[in-house]
């Protein structure tokens, strides 16, 4: 696919999409209103967040909610399916999204987790947030 040709303000908002997706995941956005919020065109915002993040936004969105999830796998004792109501998502997409992006189930993924492996992942995603994508 051909870059599109990206100003500055066509950057700053797919950089606000970008922070709304990733702070308000549990919300169910479509394409067209984070165009809206942001006061630009859906295939613009389509194609400039693609080239950017080198994701679609559902693509993006997904790897967002994933993270955190396991943020509250790792942290609570909360059930999966309080956890999957939490980022957005009903059980049976929530288990299927995160065997794909992990290879492993939410409740295996519970299991295996150490403490050390808790601090590595705050750290990872501590350091994924202050990243530009």
């Amino acid at each position: 696919m051909q870059p599109i040709n990206l100003k500055r303000e066509d950057l700053e908002k797919i950089v606000a999409v970008k922070n709304i997706l990733e702070k308000e995941y549990h919300r169910h956005y479509t394409q067209k209103d984070l165009a809206r919020f942001v006061c630009t065109n859906e295939k613009k915002l389509k194609l400039g967040f693609k080239q950017v993040t080198q994701r679609t936004l559902h693509e993006y969105l997904t790897l967002v909610r994933i993270e955190k999830s396991k943020l509250f796998l790792a942290e609570t004792d909360y059930p999966i399916k309080l956890i999957a109501d939490k980022i957005g998502l009903d059980k049976t997409n929530f288990n299927k999204s995160f065997k794909k992006l992990t290879g492993t189930t939410p409740k295996e993924w519970r299991n295996n987790i150490s403490k050390h492996d808790i601090n590595s992942l705050l750290q990872e995603i501590m350091q994924s947030s202050d990243s530009p994508h």
